[in-house]
């Protein structure tokens, strides 16, 4: 926004009134081009005036206003002064870890940058589009977990029946509490791990 780099005039004298009122204005602008942020507002509402008349210089002036707005430090396609608002990480391309980036998010997806599954349905957004679904439709974890469950179940089953000699047979309704704490003891019973309590480690 300052070209930092221009000597002329640095020493220049002027009031802190006066560097508080292009503070103040530069935030208007800000805010209204590109969301500043809250840290921004509350600076600049701590502005009083009990100090106006110290002295600051052009200098000083230059070095409050050198920030770049187009600085995107972890290359992902959001700038740092966005992904601040967003609350994601401007020095990490991934903030949420689920396979997209925080900018492909934003950007191309309209997916949470902060959330591994942004629609709640227990699939991460990457999956989701890898896929095919919608990583903006819950619904879509109706059609898919029930698949990945009905696999899990043959797993360990044809593990079971492998290792014991009574079959595995679970008789709850699929999908419900119950049965997903059989699944777990089967589990924990083919791990042969267990702690004190009788939970598998």
């Amino acid at each position: 926004m300052v070209d930092t780099n221009l000597p002329a005039n640095d020493y220049a004298l002027v009031t802190q009134g006066q560097l508080k009122w292009m503070a103040t204005n530069a935030y208007a602008e800000m805010e209204a081009y590109f969301d500043a942020g809250s840290n921004v507002a509350a600076l600049v509402g701590s502005f009083s005036n009990s100090n106006n008349y110290y002295l600051a210089n052009i200098g000083q002036v230059k070095y409050v206003f050198s920030f770049d707005s187009a600085v995107d430090s972890d290359e992902d396609g959001l700038p740092d002064w966005q992904e601040a608002g967003l609350g994601t990480n401007p020095y990490d391309s991934d903030s949420d870890d689920d396979g997209l980036s925080d900018g492909d998010e934003v950007n191309i997806y309209g997916t949470d940058p902060t959330k591994w599954d942004t629609d709640g349905d227990g699939l991460s957004d990457k999956w989701e589009i890898d896929n095919g679904f919608d990583p903006l439709n819950a619904s879509d974890g109706n059609q898919v977990l029930p698949l990945w469950l009905e696999q899990a179940r043959s797993q360990i089953v044809s593990q079971w029946n492998r290792i014991y000699p009574t079959p595995l047979v679970f008789t709850n309704t699929p999908g419900s509490t119950a049965d997903l704490t059989d699944l777990k003891n089967a589990l924990l019973g083919l791990s042969g791990v267990f702690n004190s309590s009788g939970e598998g480690q």
